[in-house]
């Protein structure tokens, strides 16, 4: 592993390390202030790690 994550490196158990995006600019910060799109987001992570781990 290159970018040396302490999560990933140092965790005996399975792990998943997840993002949503960066708040580095105006349109990502309005797509975060919207609630159907932090659902949407919310809902991804669940399936993603669900799938992780099955």
């Amino acid at each position: 592993m290159e970018a040396g994550f302490y999560v990933i490196e140092n965790t005996s158990m399975s792990a998943v390390l997840t993002e949503n995006l960066f708040i580095d600019n105006e349109v990502n910060a309005n797509l975060l202030r919207r609630e159907d799109f932090r659902q949407n987001i919310a809902l991804e992570h669940f399936h993603g790690i669900n799938n992780f781990f099955k």
